[in-house]
C-alpha cells in the first residue's frame, strides 16, 4: 500500500509509521514504498514532518526500527538546498542527540551535499529525459557524465513495465 500513487495512500502509510509498532520488516518495507525516487512529489510534504519526528521515532524504539526511520525516510532522492538547509538546521538544532541518530542524519546531508555537486557539474552538459510512470511525467532526469547510471537503470524500469 505504501507505494500506491496517491496522497491517501502515503498518509496512512506515515501515520503507521509514526503511530504503531510494526515488525522490522514491514516497517523498511513500508518506508521504502513512501520514499521511492518516483514519487518524491508525493512524499514532499513529509520531509518537515520526517525532521520533526526522527528524534523521537529513534528515543522510543529498538536500534533497528530508529535506524531504518532514520535512513529511509531521510529525503535522499529529492536532493534540494532547501532539503539540505533542513538536515543541517536539524543537525544544529540537535546537538544533544544520540551518536546514532545524529550519524544518519550526518551521512544523509553528506549524500545529499555530493548529489547537489554531482547535479550542478551535470547541468554544464548534459541531455534531458523525461521520465513516465503510469499516464503521469513524474520525473525530469537529467544524463551528463556522473548521472548517466541512474537514468538508465530508471528508464529500464520504466520500459520493462511498459
Amino acid at each position: 500500500r505504501a507505494l500506491v500513487d496517491s496522497c491517501e495512500a502515503k498518509e496512512s502509510t506515515w501515520l503507521a509509521l509514526t503511530t504503531t509498532n510494526l515488525s522490522n520488516h514491514i516497517q523498511r518495507y513500508m518506508l521504502m514504498g513512501i520514499n521511492c525516487p518516483f514519487q518524491q512529489d508525493l512524499y514532499e510534504p513529509y520531509v518537515d514532518k520526517y525532521f520533526a519526528t526522527v528524534r523521537k521515532i529513534w528515543d522510543e524504539n529498538s536500534y533497528e526500527i530508529g535506524k531504518q526511520f532514520a535512513d529511509l525516510a531521510f529525503p535522499r532522492y529529492a536532493p534540494t538546498a532547501e532539503n539540505l538547509a533542513k538536515a543541517e538546521k536539524w543537525i544544529a538544532d540537535n546537538a544533544n542527540a544520540s551518536d546514532g541518530v545524529m550519524r544518519c542524519i550526518k551521512e544523509g546531508r553528506d549524500a545529499m551535499k555530493r548529489a547537489l555537486n554531482v547535479q550542478k557539474a551535470d547541468r554544464v552538459s548534459s541531455t534531458t529525459y523525461n521520465w513516465n510512470y503510469g499516464s503521469q511525467t513524474r520525473k525530469t532526469y537529467q544524463e551528463g557524465t556522473s548521472g548517466a547510471r541512474c537514468v538508465h537503470v530508471q528508464v529500464w524500469h520504466q520500459e520493462a513495465q511498459n
